[in-house]
């Protein structure tokens, strides 16, 4: 994975933006909207005003490199370094579960 760390991204405006795009679907749950774009084949994770690492963002890709179809993560975010840092971590280890229960390759 990817990390951005601290940097200077208007995180609120990127929801705004990232929320009015037409094929848009937004899901909130546990403190995090999260914003499928079918057209740019991304997942947005923004988090909300309750969540421990507000502000942030995780944004999820899926991409072709050298022929193979990856999962690309970047993340941004405007709270504690290692707290985003853990967050970020615990999504990681949500795919690796995913991958072993349905016997995929790492």
């Amino acid at each position: 994975m990817l990390y951005k760390g601290q940097k200077a991204l208007d995180i609120d405006a990127l929801f705004a933006e990232i929320k009015s795009k037409p094929d848009a679907t937004t899901t909130i749950e546990y403190n995090t909207a999260r914003i499928m774009v079918e057209s740019e084949k991304s997942l947005y994770i923004f988090t909300l005003p309750k969540h421990a690492v507000h502000p942030s963002v995780i944004i999820r890709q899926v991409v072709e490199e050298g022929g193979k179809i990856k999962i690309k993560t970047t993340g941004h975010t405007m709270a504690d370094q290692n707290s985003f840092e853990a967050w970020l971590t615990k999504l990681g280890q949500a795919d690796w579960q995913i991958k072993k229960d349905f016997n995929l390759k790492h």
